[in-house]
């Protein structure tokens, strides 16, 4: 019995120290919790923290965690972009932001198909997530093969999630708003991709659109979320932005296309982009 009592203890401490089993792709996070809910609910009802959980919140729909082959990562979590390599140090995976920033993300539960991590952000700026406070966050694989050139996980089409420190230059608001606009395309193409056109989240999009089974409508300006107004640099800049919406839905003329749902709401958005685009 005593042999056996201490095989029982290197096999517990063995699979504490495992390494984290985290494969190269894209990781979508479904949900997220504060230290206090999450170690209140774990005494109460550990159904609800456990790492296979999904919450029905916009930041969770457009965050994610995307790893490379070459131990390259892009982070995209709500106004956080981190772009740069990581490794995986046991149960640990250390992010090494490009601009000298580190976060580590450590392993809490691991499933087949999930992983929650938790981490301290104290290094890392953000309006929206808290620093210096534990935060857990579940995420899954993203097994969507994807076709675009740029994908929704790419840091390329991520960068409108990058606040502007100052007011910016009419063209700068432009490049920011066509990059929002591109990212919204490679969403809903993703979507497309995937082949699942029922319960996807448009909501995880910051954006004054309303999407409709024949089209898009651009909403009225006192209805526009805040969530897309806070990606300019103030109300002023994000009302530029909109104008140039505005006058691209008055003065352009529409295409018919013989499609309906999110095919045709694709089209009619990269119409959007495009007509933006060639403005003046």
């Amino acid at each position: 019995m005593k042999y056996l009592s201490i095989l029982l203890l290197a096999l517990l401490l063995s699979s504490c120290n495992e390494s984290v089993r985290l494969p190269p792709g894209n990781y979508q996070m479904t949900c997220a919790y504060k230290e206090n809910e999450y170690l209140n609910d774990s005494k109460h009802n550990k159904e609800r923290v456990g790492c296979n959980v999904a919450c029905d919140h916009e930041i969770y729909h457009r965050s994610f965690l995307s790893l490379k082959d070459n131990y390259s990562f892009v982070l995209g979590l709500d106004d956080i972009l981190l772009h740069g390599s990581y490794e995986i140090d046991g149960r640990k995976i250390r992010l090494k932001d490009e601009k000298g920033a580190e976060l580590v993300l450590e392993t809490k539960k691991q499933g087949q198909d999930c992983i929650q991590f938790f981490a301290v952000f104290d290094e890392i700026y953000s309006q929206v997530v808290p620093a210096n406070e534990r935060l857990y966050f579940n995420f899954v694989r993203d097994e969507t093969t994807p076709i675009e050139s740029e994908s929704k996980f790419s840091y390329a089409l991520n960068q409108w999630r990058i606040a502007p420190s100052e007011q910016e230059s009419k063209a700068a608001i432009k490049d920011r708003l066509l990059n929002n606009l591109d990212y919204v395309c490679a969403y809903v193409q993703h979507v497309l991709n995937s082949g699942v056109y029922h319960g996807y989240k448009m909501d995880g999009i910051p954006t004054p659109l309303v999407y409709q089974e024949n089209g898009i409508v651009l909403r009225d300006w006192k209805e526009v979320p805040d969530t897309w107004k806070a990606i300019f640099y103030d109300e002023g800049d994000a009302h530029q932005a909109y104008q140039m919406m505005y006058e691209t839905f008055k003065g352009t003329s529409v295409n018919r296309y013989k499609k309906s749902g999110l095919l045709v709401v694709f089209y009619y958005l990269k119409d959007l982009r495009n007509a933006i685009e060639q403005q003046e």
